[in-house]
């Protein structure tokens, strides 16, 4: 059945390269590379080798299988990837390089080779040993970094794109960038002696779980993130079981997060008589503003706040800084009162946070990496950066006038889709600053 209905690797490849590497292939001929392209776009086992590995999966190597929740006796615990070879095919001794998301000029550090020492076919938790992996193959892999050969960890990668040149595509990771911890918790040894222990085990739980988050704070905490309750009971179990055993935890109350959005009105009994300037409670501090550096806060001017005033004694009082109009319009002056700055937020429609839901992942890979996503070619073969940008300030403006929220001469310059965010800046002041800007 799967046979006669799924495509085959060449036909699939068409469909599958402008997802998998915008950068090279969304723009059609127009931007592929050389023999490497025509190796992805083949699938041939004869090309240059590309390979994607996907996860880093706890293995005990001596025995040929994949861990549990718990090690044996003293052993250390060792990774291995599994891989999905796009082309080229894959072989013990073999020497590859690790893809970075900048390219040529522009790459932060030199390529880290490494050497692949075994691969293995997974059946259930039982590993198999194979001579090479052709294109097409999923299959786990023994890696070693080539500059420290006996080391146990490559690192705290969780997914890499391997590539026999250099000058290879780096692929894009399929997790899911809208994926972000929601409980989280500040561990700590109750031995300081511990600290390194546990420093190493949190970044092996972080490589071997993708939907982990682990940040070490200014306060010198390491602070656990996870997807619920259920996961992190899991992180723990998995961290004093396989990857910091025999250390005791200390670890504090989960802490959830709680994500502020725009109201639609302010209700009276907040407003403060003696200040009308509303400011919520993270703003707070802007109210003891130091007079001395000019920052002058005020009540509101007027409804449509223009700065200016017809009273003869206005003049003589000094220009505020930061005001607030009847209508919302917060105004924010530089301190040498040369600029201004007028700003105001307003809820989205529901039929715009609806349409940015929907496409949050091709959003986020547009806006904030800046690769183009078939998901904008409007029917086109292929689609450039630039044409993607077109088609979303146009989709997002059709979607504000339908709402009947389309303001007058604005103009897109500024959408966030990060980390589940929604928002999006419009220009109305007539500087016609575009996305692409």
């Amino acid at each position: 059945m799967a046979v006669d209905r799924l495509p085959g690797p060449r036909e699939a490849a068409r469909g599958r390269l402008p997802v998998l590497c915008p950068r090279w292939f969304a723009a059609g001929e127009r931007m592929e590379r050389g023999p490497i392209s025509a190796a992805l776009r083949d699938s041939d086992p004869a090309g240059t080798t590309v390979a994607y590995v996907a996860k880093f999966l706890a293995a005990d190597l001596e025995r040929s299988v994949l861990t549990g929740d718990t090690l044996r006796g003293d052993e250390d615990v060792q990774f291995v990837g599994i891989v999905r070879v796009f082309s080229g095919t894959l072989r013990p001794s073999q020497r590859l390089f690790v893809m970075q998301e900048e390219e040529g000029a522009a790459a932060k550090r030199p390529h880290r080779a490494l050497v692949v020492r075994r691969l293995f076919v997974l059946k259930g938790r039982f590993l198999d040993p194979v001579a090479e992996a052709p294109t097409g193959s999923i299959v786990a892999v023994e890696l070693r970094d080539e500059s420290a050969p006996e080391a146990h960890e490559l690192g705290v990668e969780r997914f890499l794109t391997l590539c026999e040149s250099r000058d290879g595509p780096f692929l894009e990771t399929p997790y899911s960038s809208q994926a972000f911890a929601i409980v989280r918790v500040s561990i700590e040894p109750k031995n300081v002696a511990d600290l390194e222990v546990l420093d190493r085990g949190l970044r092996l739980l972080h490589k071997a779980d993708p939907s982990v988050s682990v940040e070490a704070m200014v306060t010198g905490e390491n602070v656990l993130g996870c997807c619920g309750d259920e996961h992190l009971k899991r992180c723990i179990t998995d961290l004093q079981n396989l990857y910091a055993r025999d250390v005791q935890l200390s670890i504090s109350t989960p802490l959830v997060a709680v994500r502020e959005s725009i109201a639609a009105s302010i209700p009276a009994e907040r407003m403060d008589p003696k200040n009308p300037l509303w400011l919520p409670s993270w703003a707070s501090h802007l109210m003891d503003a130091s007079t001395e550096a000019s920052s002058i806060l005020s009540a509101p001017v007027s409804d449509h706040d223009d700065g200016a005033s017809a009273a003869p004694e206005a003049e003589k009082r000094p220009q505020e800084r930061l005001t607030m109009s009847g209508s919302g319009v917060m105004s924010v002056w530089t301190a040498n009162r040369k600029l201004c700055l007028r700003i105001s937020a307003a809820g989205l429609p529901g039929e715009v946070l609806e349409w940015m839901d929907e496409f949050a992942e091709e959003l986020e890979s547009v806006v904030h990496r800046q690769r183009a996503s078939m998901a904008f070619a409007a029917g086109r073969d292929s689609v450039t950066y630039a044409e993607c940008l077109a088609d979303i300030a146009g989709n997002l403006g059709q979607r504000m006038r339908e709402a009947g929220a389309a303001v007058a001469g604005a103009v897109v310059c500024g959408m966030s889709v990060a980390k589940g965010s929604r928002a999006v800046l419009l220009d109305a002041s007539g500087s016609a600053v575009a996305l692409n800007e």
